[in-house]
């Protein structure tokens, strides 16, 4: 259970109906699994943090892994009666009801690497689905997040990506970071294009399932609820969706552990998980030493995404990756605080202001530094990157004459995902002299997705991405 000490620093159970105990009588189980619906649709929400970084039921005891500690809990459960609105991680077969099956099946889970049968899960939409851990293993992606993780876990398995990531993408050259990893071949035709991550089309993901995985594709999603796809239609086809943190909340972990388990590479999870502890658990400690006079004044915001450059600024809000990870290393929150002054409730990930409202904001709050995401590392040049934050540098003067708010651009890409490290370790640095060594951290990240070095089988490091990954330039 050491694993589930950590989770205990980084994820809450959030649980909004608390109720007597109880036992399901036959006839129940479907209406407790109902009313279970209806709470995760409200955690969903209410911006709960996911309950587990081990996402799978049968994780009775919330922690990150299967054990014995599990039995324990559920024995207990039967034992002593349940709630199945806060329980429910204990029904490991999702029927509803918690009792020996569920043993039967935990202990089935604990043989890591020969368990092949469903699996349930919550997933990222606040939902329990299921995945078949019997069928052939081939991945595609729909996140660049998610595509870096899939380097991590299963390389060899990487039979199609999505639009933005594909050799001959339209929105700019993405697959330059995955080049090394994934074979793409002449013109790129080695590797399926299960389209755009905007709009989805179930008969183009089909299509990329039959040509390309032998008629078993598991497409990890960011989302569902957001996409009018038809599971069931896509099941018959041989796609099956796996709908899991990678950027969301900054649960990225939640995500590796969940599916290292789902795609029976448990190991590389765990690897991975491990190093990536050993560095974030030191800035939570660092985080939660500081006081409140320590703690600097900070406005996260997108100023470059993927598809758009504005005259304005996008706040990070509510779910969104890189606004939860700055929380984490104990920021002022300046975004919520000037959409609680407005009076607006943040929706979505985004919360747009026009150049008048960054003024406003730089007036009414003590505003240390902006973090803007732009694009980068991989598909922006140099100059590019440069003349994004010279722009801004100059605006961010004219309304904020006098005071010592400051702009630390970086590339999105690094905002959250499995190299969000070094995004942390840069922030952390800049506001409160951390020492982190980014330079050690991206590299050793970059070996975990198997892209490090200065030639085949690799071609990036710190060294090559520097000039396009942050830049910071305090006045003397």
């Amino acid at each position: 259970m050491d694993r589930g000490q950590i989770a205990l620093i980084t994820t809450i159970a959030v649980i909004l109906v608390v109720g007597a105990i109880f036992t399901p009588m036959e006839g129940e189980e479907s209406a407790v699994k109902e009313e279970l619906k209806n709470v995760l649709e409200s955690n969903y929400n209410a911006g709960a943090d996911y309950p587990a970084r081990l996402l799978i039921l049968g994780n009775a005891d919330l922690d990150s892994d299967f054990d014995e500690d599990d039995i324990k809990v559920i024995e207990m459960l039967i034992a002593n009666g349940y709630n199945y609105i806060e329980d429910y991680f204990a029904d490991a077969n999702y029927d509803g009801v918690i009792d020996q099956n569920d043993i039967d099946k935990v202990r089935a889970m604990m043989d890591y690497d020969n368990f092949n049968g469903i699996a349930y899960y919550h997933d990222v939409d606040y939902r329990i689905s299921s995945y078949d851990m019997s069928r052939p293993l081939n991945v595609a992606n729909i996140l660049t997040q998610t595509l870096e993780m899939e380097c991590i876990l299963c390389p060899e398995n990487i039979v199609a990506t999505d639009e933005r990531c594909s050799y001959q993408s339209s929105m700019g050259n993405f697959y330059k970071e995955f080049e090394y990893v994934i074979d793409y071949g002449p013109d790129g035709k080695n590797v399926g294009n299960i389209g755009s991550h905007k709009a989805l089309n179930p008969e183009t993901m089909a299509a990329a399932a039959a040509k390309y995985a032998g008629g078993n594709l598991t497409v990890w999603m960011n989302t569902v609820r957001s996409y009018n796809l038809d599971i069931e239609m896509l099941r018959s086809s041989g796609v099956q969706l796996v709908a899991l943190p990678s950027w969301e909340k900054a649960a990225m972990v939640n995500g590796i552990l969940t599916a290292g388990y789902l795609f029976h590479k448990w190991e590389r999870a765990n690897e991975f998980v491990d190093w990536y502890d050993s560095i974030k658990n030191d800035m939570l400690q660092k985080a939660a030493a500081l006081d409140d006079s320590e703690r600097k004044g900070v406005l996260v915001t997108y100023i470059q995404t993927t598809d758009e450059v504005g005259d304005g600024y996008q706040l990070c809000v509510f779910n969104d990756g890189y606004y939860r990870n700055m929380l984490q290393i104990g920021i002022v929150d300046i975004n919520k605080m000037y959409i609680e002054y407005k009076g607006d409730v943040p929706q979505g990930y985004k919360y747009d202001i026009a150049e008048q409202d960054l003024v406003q904001i730089l007036s009414i709050f003590d505003v240390d530094l902006i973090v803007g995401l732009s694009s980068g590392p991989y598909n922006i040049t140099k100059e590019k990157f440069q003349s994004e934050y010279d722009i801004r540098i100059k605006q961010l003067r004219n309304y904020s004459e006098g005071d010592n708010t400051e702009l630390l651009e970086y590339g999105w890409i690094y905002g959250t995902g499995p190299n969000d490290l070094a995004f942390l370790a840069s922030v952390g640095n800049v506001l409160y002299g951390w020492g982190y060594d980014v330079e050690e951290i991206l590299n050793k990240s970059l070996e975990f997705l198997g892209i490090y070095g200065d030639e085949e089988p690799g071609q990036w490091s710190y060294d090559s991405l520097k000039d396009t990954l942050i830049l910071y330039k305090p006045e003397a």
